[in-house]
């Protein structure tokens, strides 16, 4: 996996955000506030969840799925290695708010807040980036890392 991957990736749910259609959510808490809040991750199998492969794309091992949520106002965009497959990072988000969440050991950690709130973005809240040299200078992986409501989590991917 390539940063650059990962960046132009990130910069993809950007412009879903800003493109997007709002929708009503049916709940009583709004979907932006759903997104502001929540602790956990949305279940992309469960019902009202739809796979978009039509603007999914593959790009080497990495695979960028992007899922929409219409009755509840969301998407989301899962980026899965894909063989074998592992779920790595996830983005999930309304017109509005966007919120990351970061898989370690097979458990979705979901960021201490939003990454972007009405245009607004947080660093602080989205995916750090660090790549690992060999000897060589040869970039072998790189080290993702997530300020999350549990405490600061990292994964390491190999590069291609």
């Amino acid at each position: 996996m390539k940063k650059s991957t990962l960046i132009v990736t990130s910069i993809f749910l950007v412009t879903i955000l800003v493109n997007s259609n709002s929708f009503a959510q049916s709940s009583g808490q709004s979907s932006d506030d759903y997104v502001r809040t929540t602790t956990t991750v949305p279940d992309l199998l469960a019902a009202g969840w739809m796979h978009d492969s039509t603007q999914s794309e593959a790009d080497g091992r990495l695979i960028t799925e992007i899922y929409t949520n219409n009755s509840q106002g969301l998407f989301a965009m899962l980026m899965v290695e894909a063989s074998p497959r592992v779920e790595l990072l996830l983005q999930f988000a309304t017109r509005n708010v966007a919120r990351a969440a970061l898989k370690v050991d097979g458990v979705w950690y979901s960021a201490k807040g939003p990454f972007l709130e009405n245009r607004i973005s947080n660093v602080d809240n989205y995916f750090q980036f660090e790549p690992i040299r060999d000897s060589q200078g040869k970039e072998t992986s790189i080290k993702v890392s997530l300020d999350t409501v549990e405490g600061l989590k990292s994964v390491t991917v190999l590069v291609e």
